[in-house]
């Protein structure tokens, strides 16, 4: 990089600009500089170009080091000096141009921002994050649009789905493949009988035969998510947005980054939903069927590396069973399991799960506690149990939260279904009895 430095304007400077104190060793002040004098820096350091000092002929080109009088072993700025941006046109100019560059945050500055431990993920387990990409694939006709379909109602009222606590917020569902008579259908289907909430924060749109290209369809959803502001998008199916063949990486490339475009600009989470290649033929004398997994997803392998998670369904065209597989980038692994479709349309969970080591102590403290347990005395009960630290136990929380092993309410935390179906109690009765 070429380095810029003082030529002909020293008589310049001496005129516009207040004497800085210097110490002994005639370096600049350790004073800490105004915010401006470090806007200013960080555009000298990052943005200034040699064109703009020439033409204000304050600055040449030169092989000449010249420290910075604010950060030290950095060429020198102009407006290292104190005071003078803020009474020539010059100083004037420069910070007007500052105030337009982009803030690159520092890793300080990051770990001071108040990230929240306990912000949930849309869908727990981090399944769904928020502003995360999921592709769920599985083979054509086994249910895939109703297992979405479920989602987007469950976190309408407030509901697990297939056992995940969801998040409640504004989802927008656009159907680009079923007729919308039938589309409707499910809905009125698996919704007998209730009421949805009012106001409704559940938006479906059916786009089939709206669009004539992928730019088309794209810039139309980017309209529909300006309408209602989702923090959930739901995409079903990619291969009717695409132009091309979904193995090229020149058709799906592009889509994958307007997809990223949307997820940054609006603050918006994405799932894709897609299908999985056609199953290798079985050998001969062999009694095993395929098993699919990431690497069946159909097309080009920047559907599995782009996205943040991973749905990957296993199960046979027209019936009512299915394997769901969980490709986690952000989250623990979660063991497969099996879902049976219902007569109302609606997926329901097989079996047990199995307890998480890591959080067997924190449900079996809460166990013991009068339920619901209050967040303040669930912390407690951790801390004392696993003799640990505040952050420790709240970490605990969170997941055994988000994870669906506890129920969260007004009053505060009680073990979940799935923690009670585990044996939590069976193994805590021992220890009770330690203690009695």
């Amino acid at each position: 990089m070429r380095n810029i430095a003082y030529a002909h304007s020293s008589d310049i400077l001496q005129m516009l600009t207040p004497q800085v104190p210097r110490d002994e060793s005639g370096c600049a002040s350790t004073q800490s500089p105004p915010s401006t004098m470090e806007c200013l820096e960080r555009m000298w350091i990052a943005h200034a170009r040699p064109p703009l000092g020439e033409a204000l002929g304050c600055l040449t080109l030169t092989d000449t080091l010249r420290t910075s009088n604010v950060v030290p072993a950095v060429p020198c700025p102009i407006f290292a000096l104190e005071g003078w941006y803020e009474t020539t046109p010059v100083g004037a100019l420069l910070l007007a141009l500052a105030s337009t560059l982009p803030k690159v945050k520092t890793l300080r500055e990051l770990l001071a921002e108040d990230l929240s431990i306990d912000t949930p993920s849309i869908v727990g387990s981090k399944i769904v994050t928020s502003e995360g990409l999921v592709v769920f694939a599985a083979q054509p006709k086994v249910g895939k649009s109703l297992v979405l379909q479920q989602l987007a109602l469950a976190r309408e009222f407030q509901e697990k789905w297939l056992g995940f606590p969801t998040e409640r917020g504004t989802t927008l569902y656009i159907n680009a493949e079923i007729a919308e008579a039938e589309f409707r259908n499910r809905f009125e289907i698996m919704t007998e009988r209730r009421c949805l909430p009012d106001p409704c924060r559940l938006h479906v749109e059916s786009i089939m035969g709206r669009f004539e290209n992928m730019t088309g369809a794209l810039d139309l959803i980017d309209g529909l998510i300006k309408g209602c502001c989702p923090d959930l998008l739901i995409l079903d199916p990619v291969s009717q947005l695409l132009d091309g063949e979904d193995s090229s990486q020149e058709c799906v490339r592009p889509f994958l980054r307007r997809i990223d475009q949307f997820r940054n600009k609006h603050g918006v989470a994405v799932v894709l939903v897609h299908h999985l290649r056609k199953p290798p033929r079985r050998q001969r004398g062999s009694k095993s069927s395929h098993k699919p997994d990431m690497h069946d997803i159909a097309g080009t392998g920047l559907w599995a590396r782009n996205a943040d998670s991973l749905i990957v369904g296993h199960g046979k065209p027209g019936g009512d069973e299915m394997t769901l597989n969980f490709i986690l980038r952000n989250g623990a692994s979660i063991e497969p399991f099996q879902i049976k479709r219902k007569v109302n349309l609606l997926w329901e969970r097989q079996g047990n799960r199995l307890l998480p080591t890591e959080l067997h102590p924190a449900l079996t403290a809460l166990d013991q506690l009068p339920q619901p347990a209050t967040n303040s005395q669930w912390e407690k009960a951790i801390m004392a149990a696993e003799g640990c630290k505040e952050r420790t136990a709240q970490r605990r929380i969170h997941k055994a939260y988000e994870d669906g092993w506890v129920e969260k309410n007004n009053d505060g935390y009680s073990l979940s279904k799935d923690a009670l179906a585990s044996g939590i109690r069976a193994d805590a009765a021992p220890e009770g009895a330690k203690s009695g």
